[in-house]
């Protein structure tokens, strides 16, 4: 015959998942098993804060190592031109209290099938307006020129953009395993 009411005491002890004192988790259910809310709170947020870091970095990383490539490709393979400067500007930035300028040209010349073309870049040199400025240009591309006398490879400056992402890239998967760890305690 079969009951249709509440299961008795002695039926309820026996259920896996009550033991006297209410319910047992699993040890191996995920990531982060509830042993404790406080390290499976903080481990959780870790891990996300934690794994958008290193993607950041891998994108910015990623975006030097290919603007590189294009450098080396222009200064390779571009054509040379004579260009004249047209504008100068400084642009300067402020991130956190600390600032940086950079010195920016707007030039303009004409490509080597009779085009005219106006491109800008950042100047390493001081150049004044009318003054004129050997550049190298792809032709598919021409608006994007770098100096005729730039040597191939990265700044100073770039190199210690690339070496702080690299730290950041370190800290947040430093991060993701710590929060990992606090969620398994």
């Amino acid at each position: 015959m079969k009951r249709s009411g509440p299961r008795s005491v002695s039926s309820r002890a026996s259920s896996p998942l009550v033991r006297g004192r209410g319910p047992v988790v699993s040890e191996g259910c995920g990531v982060f098993a509830a042993s404790g809310a406080l390290g499976g709170g903080y481990g959780m947020v870790l891990v996300v804060i934690g794994s958008s870091s290193p993607l950041g970095g891998v994108r910015a990383l990623v975006s030097m190592v290919r603007k590189g490539g294009e450098n080396r490709r222009i200064l390779r393979e571009g054509l040379l031109a004579e260009a004249v400067c047209l504008e100068t500007y400084m642009v300067h930035r402020t991130v956190d209290g600390y600032g940086s300028s950079e010195r920016r040209l707007i030039l303009g010349f004409q490509t080597s099938d009779g085009r005219d073309v106006r491109a800008e870049m950042a100047s390493v040199v001081l150049c004044a307006v009318g003054d004129r400025v050997p550049v190298r240009y792809l032709p598919e591309r021409p608006e994007q020129v770098i100096h005729a006398g730039s040597r191939p490879g990265l700044d100073p400056n770039a190199r210690l953009k690339g070496t702080m992402m690299v730290v950041f890239i370190c800290l947040g998967l430093y991060s993701v395993v710590t929060g990992i760890g606090l969620g398994m305690r």
